[in-house]
């Protein structure tokens, strides 16, 4: 038996999560079959299953879910495994979230959902997935910006046009007074 599976730095980090991080699997594999607890948490409330997602690590994710990872853990910003394989830009891996009952709606402590953060990616493949999925597409985060908005700031023509096509209103202020589609320093998109 390998002794330590669950000791951990002064962060909280576990050799479990070091290796999920670099998308050691053989490690993982090992670390668990010596009672490594996969849903302990560091400091901020990552996970092994966080950590995996965060780098786009689709075999390690689906072992960690084999192994009863929970799929909608939050840490301590909201943050959890679908919005960090939403980034990480993996449809496979965002796919296979879904499909272990991932939930598409949870949000951040800033409000900010998986949707928006695909808006903000400009990615048409996995914001279809997530909407399919049931994400919700008037969602506001804190500040009252959409996903619309998101698109904008993150210049794609082709998700703004998709949300729109999918009822997105324009013209919805956030909290600021300004619209999705509003000119400024990053938001040089015309959809319309």
């Amino acid at each position: 038996m390998v002794t330590g599976a669950n000791k951990s730095t002064a962060d909280g980090v576990t050799p479990l999560m070091f290796a999920a991080f670099e998308g050691h699997l053989d490690v993982v594999r090992l670390l668990i079959s010596q009672k490594a607890d996969v849903n302990k948490e560091d400091v901020s409330g990552d996970t092994a299953l966080l950590r995996a997602c965060d780098q786009g690590h689709f075999e390690t994710v689906r072992y960690l879910l084999d192994n009863n990872a929970q799929v909608n853990h939050q840490n301590s910003h909201g943050e959890n495994a679908l919005m960090y394989g939403v980034r990480y830009g993996n449809f496979a891996l965002c796919q296979l979230l879904l499909d272990r009952d991932g939930e598409v709606n949870l949000s951040n402590v800033d409000g900010l959902t998986a949707l928006m953060v695909a808006a903000e990616r400009g990615n048409v493949d996995i914001l279809n997935i997530l909407l399919e999925a049931g994400a919700w597409l008037m969602a506001r985060d804190n500040d009252g910006d959409s996903a619309l908005r998101y698109a904008a700031l993150g210049g794609s023509v082709d998700v703004c046009q998709l949300l729109i096509n999918k009822g997105m209103d324009t013209d919805l202020p956030n909290n600021a007074n300004r619209t999705p589609l509003m000119s400024g320093e990053r938001e040089r998109v015309q959809c319309l």
